[in-house]
């Protein structure tokens, strides 16, 4: 199985889609879809994008030319991954969301802390977060 193919398959699973699901969503039949998991066949470009797209990952990761499934437009500002996602988890363990505000509240004790130590540096990130 190639890496594409791996991946493909880990990430339809992940997202509890069969076979069929997963090809009447992208327009494609099911054999497609075995296809691509077996590593016997690979998407052409624009259903590459489509299924990054779907699956919102980097077409990078999928080909496997990268380790980072995440996009350049998937946000890595944590606190608005804690607002909008409520599937978290530590080491494969289901977090509350009472688990999810105790560690917000957290990371708003450390960001104040730090804004205290170096108050230029932390206006600075402000500013290009901006």
């Amino acid at each position: 199985m190639s890496i594409f193919g791996e991946r493909f398959k880990a990430l339809r699973l992940e997202k509890d889609l069969s076979m069929q699901a997963l090809g009447d969503l992208i327009g494609v039949g099911k054999s497609t879809i075995a296809s691509y998991e077996s590593g016997d066949k690979k998407p052409k470009t624009a259903r590459l994008k489509q299924i990054a797209d779907l699956f919102e990952v980097s077409t990078d990761y999928l080909l496997g030319t990268s380790d980072d499934p995440l996009t350049k437009e998937t946000s890595r500002n944590l606190a608005i991954l804690l607002k909008e996602s409520n599937d978290f988890h530590y080491n494969g363990i289901p977090l509350s969301e009472e688990d999810l505000q105790l560690f917000n509240n957290i990371l708003e004790r450390m960001l104040k802390d730090v804004k205290e130590k170096s108050p230029n540096q932390a206006q600075t990130n402000e500013q290009e977060q901006e």
